[in-house]
């Protein structure tokens, strides 16, 4: 949003102010700041007020052993998804994730479905700085593709 626009200003300013923007364009570095404010935003603040209370991720309607399988199941694909686990079986693994979230959304509502994406998110970021997996995919083809998805 706004306050991220203005962070990315001020931030874009101040690098190229002190000589450490590295003759890279003003304009690129607004928007790589912003992009990565708005990715912050997005992941953290639906986390933030949905779990804003102390509540059990399960529930007498989705009991322990079904909310056990959810994230060991959500971990994995995760996993195969975005760490590269999946390198020598057949493509697109990308929207594997979709089922889990789902399935979080259907019986865990809000506070399933951001726990599940935001440990996603986490992992498909963590498998694009190691180099790894579809995030990395995604960036090789354009930067903004694994902020998008």
């Amino acid at each position: 949003g706004v306050g991220g626009l203005v962070a990315a200003l001020a931030g874009t300013l101040t690098l190229a102010a002190s000589g450490m923007a590295a003759g890279r364009p003003p304009l690129d570095i607004v928007l790589t700041w912003w992009a990565g404010e708005a990715l912050g935003i997005a992941m953290l603040a639906p986390l933030i007020l949905v779990w804003r209370g102390i509540k059990r991720l399960h529930t007498p309607s989705a009991p322990l052993p079904e909310t056990a399988a959810l994230l060991v199941f959500s971990i994995l694909a995760g996993q195969y998804v975005f760490l590269g686990w999946s390198n020598d079986l057949p493509q697109p693994t990308g929207f594997w994730m979709f089922l889990f979230v789902t399935w979080a959304a259907l019986r865990r509502e809000r506070r399933g479905a951001s726990a599940v994406l935001a440990m996603f998110s986490l992992q498909a970021l963590w498998g694009a700085s190691l180099q790894h997996g579809f995030g990395f995919e995604l960036l090789t083809h354009d930067a903004t593709l694994l902020w998008r998805y």
